[in-house]
Order: structure tokens, then C-alpha cells, then sequence
């Protein structure tokens, strides 16, 4: 006996039940939430991703067995409950019910097109059209930490990363201008020549060499 409702291509649908409140306000049936099960990674960690309606992955979840903690990949921890919808698609897990979507193992995975909450390492750091000097003394043209990101002196907040590969992202930032309204802004980059590279994804970009750490 599973409690997914329904199997499409790998992914696992889920109806969640309409609460009273819901009700009261009209709504007569439950959300309909999608998971793809990626196995088991190393440390034994039973993998889900749930997906929106075009595939692509809204976040990760990892339970072990047995599941007490279900933790995100975002790092917010919430206690295993099968009663609800991200409980039942782990209890399947656990049981056997889901089939892994792919062949490796869970930790190897990579699914794109992803969204994440933070700069993968593999971008960070400090990024310049001219790196002989090391960049030493002067700000680079682009910083990029895992929650920050500089344009030269102008510092960005990180709302939310588009992976489209291993080298490609959209960088969603925000900041406040100088009227103290919000400024909202989308970075599109691409790693090249084997990560020592960025530039944007759109053709005819500027290229920027990472700089010199030591």
C-alpha cells in the first residue's frame, strides 16, 4: 500500500488533505504536490526533490531510516509526520514504493534546471577583467559569496539562484537604491575555459578571470 495517488514519468503525486479552514472558505480539494525520489545518498539519507509542473526542482529533502527529521536542503529541519504530504512521500521511501529516477546514487545527482537559495561554490569568489595585480587594492569588478554579491562597491542581497547546468545560473539580487526604494535585479553568468572564465550567458559578454587567492 503506497499513499502516493499517482506516478508520471518518475515523479510521485501527492494530494494533500483540505483543512477545515480551507473549507469554510470554499476550497473543496487539496494541492497537488510532485516528488522524484533520487535513492539513497552516501550517508545512507533516503533523497526526494519536489518539482514543480515543468520539471524543474523547487528543493531537496533528506530523511534517514529510520525518519525522525526531515531536513531541507536549505538547512531548515521540520520532525517526520507521514500525515503530511512530505511525510507520506518518505514513509513510500522507506517502504519501497518509489523507484530511484536515475542511475547514480543520490549524492552524484545533479538535476537542472534547479533552483537554489545560495551561490554554488564553483562561482564564488572575486572575478576581474584585469588580474595581474591580483586584484590587490581595489575592489573587483564582481564578488560573489554564497548569500552576497558585488558589483564593484555596490553590495547585492541574494534572493534566489536558477542553475541551468553545472556553469550556468540566473542570480536573482536585490538591494536598496539610493531613494531607499528596493532595486531588484537578475544576473544571468556562465563559467568557461574549464571555470577559470565567467561571463554572461548571453553571446558577446566580457570575460573575467578569477583572482588570485594567494
Amino acid at each position: 500500500m503506497h499513499n502516493f495517488v499517482e506516478e508520471e514519468r518518475g515523479t510521485y503525486y501527492y494530494v494533500a488533505a483540505v483543512s477545515e479552514e480551507d473549507q469554510k472558505k470554499g476550497k473543496a480539494t487539496g494541492d497537488v504536490v510532485g516528488y522524484r525520489y533520487l535513492g539513497k545518498n552516501d550517508k545512507g539519507q533516503h533523497v526526494l526533490v519536489s518539482v514543480a509542473d515543468n520539471g524543474r526542482v523547487i528543493t531537496k529533502a533528506y530523511c534517514s531510516e529510520p525518519c525522525a527529521i526531515i531536513r531541507y536542503g536549505d538547512g531548515q529541519r521540520i520532525a517526520y509526520n507521514p500525515g503530511s504530504i512530505i511525510g507520506a512521500a518518505f514513509q513510500d521511501a522507506i517502504n519501497g514504493s518509489l523507484k530511484a529516477t536515475l542511475g547514480k546514487s543520490a549524492s552524484d545527482q545533479a538535476i537542472y534546471p534547479r533552483t537554489v537559495d545560495s551561490i554554488p561554490k564553483v562561482f564564488q569568489g572575486a572575478w576581474d577583467e584585469l588580474t595581474q595585480d591580483r586584484c590587490e587594492g581595489r575592489e573587483a569588478r564582481f564578488v560573489l559569496d554564497a548569500t552576497k554579491f558585488y558589483n564593484f562597491e555596490v553590495e547585492w542581497d541574494v534572493t534566489k539562484v536558477d542553475l541551468f547546468s553545472a556553469s550556468e545560473m540566473d542570480l536573482y539580487t536585490t538591494t536598496k537604491g539610493e531613494n531607499g526604494g528596493q532595486v531588484n535585479e537578475v544576473w544571468q553568468f556562465k563559467l568557461v575555459d574549464g571555470g577559470k572564465s565567467l561571463t554572461s550567458r548571453k553571446p558577446g559578454g566580457t570575460f573575467f578571470r578569477r583572482c588570485p587567492t594567494a
